[in-house]
């Protein structure tokens, strides 16, 4: 019988940590005043062989507040700002909230719609090189809507990591399954060999004196050495 996933602590442990984590970046974008004084946002785009390069857009769309689009349809690998409360992506102009797309940092998995200060936002798709994205916004405030939109992604994410967590546990169990029945079969084959090295004695065999390999290379290094003339010269092959 399957287990339930309400049942599992580890992966409700996962959940919890993600949803406070998630909901304080939440608290973190409205409340808190940027670390950077210099507003500023940066896009990258990578070829196929995932060399980096950046957009360029004006300094003057980068360094503001509020809603930009694109000259034309970028596809955005990453995105950093500094300066700002929170900024945004969107795969439509104009920033309509419900094309907004999901971001993760370089160093979390999470996701989120918020691309807060200071780290490397990667927009979130299955296709490698990045999102294709026609607008974005910064701010100094969030509005609520936004909030609550980046809410129910969180709330989404707990069933994806929770979904993770448990098939995580799932494959961790199977191989310590394998490892346990692996261990055990090698414990049988020693077992066996040794019972029957026991009948082959008892029956009047012989085994060989077990050999010293770090010894019997000893031995062949001497030999080699014995076999040079005494002078320096060494011998002519």
């Amino acid at each position: 019988m399957k287990k339930n996933t309400y049942s599992n602590p580890h992966a409700w442990c996962i959940a919890a940590i993600s949803m406070f984590a998630l909901l304080s970046n939440i608290t973190f974008a409205q409340d808190d005043t940027p670390i950077s004084s210099n507003q500023n946002v940066r896009f990258y785009k990578v070829n196929k062989a995932m060399q980096g390069n950046r957009i360029m857009v004006t300094k003057k769309n980068t360094s503001q507040v509020g809603c930009h689009n694109f000259i034309k349809q970028v596809r955005v690998h990453r995105a950093v700002q500094t300066g700002f409360i929170a900024c945004s992506l969107y795969q439509s102009k104009d920033c309509p909230l419900a094309t907004a797309v999901p971001v993760a940092n370089e160093k979390d998995p999470r996701k989120t719609y918020l691309l807060t200060e200071g780290l490397g936002w990667l927009p979130q798709s299955e296709e490698e090189l990045g999102v294709n994205i026609k607008s974005w916004k910064c701010d100094m405030k969030l509005e609520a809507d936004f909030l609550g939109h980046d809410y129910q992604l969180a709330k989404t994410e707990i069933v994806r990591l929770r979904v993770k967590a448990e098939h995580a546990l799932e494959i961790a169990e199977r191989a310590q399954k394998k490892a346990d029945k692996a261990k055990k079969v090698s414990e049988n084959a020693i077992e066996l060999a040794t019972a029957a090295l026991k009948r082959a004695i008892d029956a009047g065999y012989e085994p060989p004196p077990e050999v010293d390999e770090d010894s019997d290379n000893e031995e062949d290094t001497s030999e080699e050495m014995a076999a040079y003339p005494a002078s320096d010269e060494k011998p002519k092959k």
